[in-house]
């Protein structure tokens, strides 16, 4: 493997890249598109444990446990930072806390309830949401039209539910390190495969992580505001988060993570059932006991049969695409790559890593890009 960067010498490099590849557990899909998303993964990885050994910090280690909605992100400033969706970061070390802070934390996650039967039609739940949302000065009305953030309506037999995906733009301005000024002037910054590598370490990572705990109970309040505005009897059955931290050494990039067995909602494709999961076996990460679960789909590639990332840097690369008729495809851009959302990864996480068990399924009746 190619590995480039003018600032550290060859062997060390792959001394640290090695390392990577002991630490990545891999209980994806395998797919075309998890394979890209190993591949970048492991460069992360990389300059992570390359940036913590370099500080000196005592029992530095770190482990991906890549999900089987391991995927690419459509985070620009994400990607190119190295990360991949879809995974479980475990920060291992003794003292010093360390936070990556180009993994950017959001507070993203999903409010799931249980609601009266619909006597509502589509266009009245809509307006009723943004009725909700200018009632409180909190809101701003981009706040979900990111993404693949929406709000959907399923039913079960007799039962009817209600499912909100999404953040807020507010917690972005104060956790991006890009977006906050204070915090700009309190990160450290070197130089690792040829790109800037962001962190905190000690006593301002120690403080980040309870400004985060802070917004993380916001998000986790106006979810529920915002859904109980328009059913006021919705009976909350989960409300989590996958894309910010577990606890401060464990980062979640699309995934939902604990320390005992939970339920959760797992989100595939906009038409597909609603997989309602409860996870029963943990896994483990350098030595800890975890029990997680995809938190969704995450992104496949159409048609495509095999995929490689060229040039193993953490930013900018070249991607060929095999696609089943035999066409090639290059592209430099990881965001113009054709994908769709994978409907697998329920099945995968019980089936074949035995991880779960799938309790109902939900079959979808409205779904509300708002």
């Amino acid at each position: 493997m190619d590995i480039k960067n003018k600032s550290l010498n060859r062997t060390t490099m792959i001394k640290y890249y090695e390392r990577a590849c002991q630490n990545f557990i891999d209980m994806s899909t395998k797919d075309p598109a998890a394979a890209i998303a190993k591949e970048h993964g492991l460069i992360g990885l990389t300059r992570i444990l390359i940036c913590m050994n370099k500080l000196g910090i005592q029992d530095a280690n770190c482990h991906i446990l890549a999900l089987p909605d391991l995927t690419f992100t459509r985070s620009y400033n994400r990607w190119n930072s190295g990360f991949p969706y879809g995974c479980i970061i475990s920060i291992e070390s003794k003292e010093t806390p360390f936070i990556p802070l180009d993994f950017k934390p959001n507070c993203c996650g999903v409010l799931f309830a249980k609601i009266p039967e619909i006597n509502k039609d589509i266009h009245v739940i809509r307006n009723d949401f943004y009725a909700v949302m200018r009632s409180y000065n909190i809101f701003n009305e981009s706040d979900f039209k990111r993404g693949n953030h929406f709000m959907g309506i399923y039913e079960n037999e007799n039962d009817h539910y209600v499912l909100l995906h999404g953040s807020l733009n507010f917690v972005k301005s104060q956790l991006y390190s890009n977006r906050n000024d204070q915090l700009m002037k309190q990160m450290g910054s070197m130089e690792i495969l040829d790109i800037p590598f962001n962190y905190l370490a000690g006593d301002v990572a120690r403080q980040y992580y309870q400004d985060y705990l802070n917004y993380q109970q916001m998000t986790i309040k106006y979810r529920e505001l915002l859904v109980k505005g328009i059913f006021p009897n919705a009976e909350i059955m989960f409300n989590g988060t996958h894309e910010g931290f577990m606890d401060i050494n464990t980062i979640l990039l699309g995934g939902y993570a604990s320390l005992n067995p939970f339920s959760c909602p797992i989100m595939l494709s906009p038409g597909s059932d609603l997989n309602i999961m409860h996870v029963t076996e943990p896994s483990i990460v350098a030595n800890r006991v975890i029990y997680c679960a995809p938190h969704g789909g995450g992104y496949a590639l159409n048609e495509v049969i095999n995929a490689k990332k060229y040039e193993q840097t953490a930013s900018d690369a070249d991607f060929l695409l095999s696609f089943k008729n035999g066409m090639q495809m290059l592209s430099d851009e990881i965001q113009a790559l054709p994908y769709h959302y994978r409907t697998n990864t329920a099945d995968c996480w019980c089936h074949d890593y035995g991880k779960a068990s799938i309790q109902k399924r939900l079959r979808p009746i409205m779904n509300i890009k708002i």
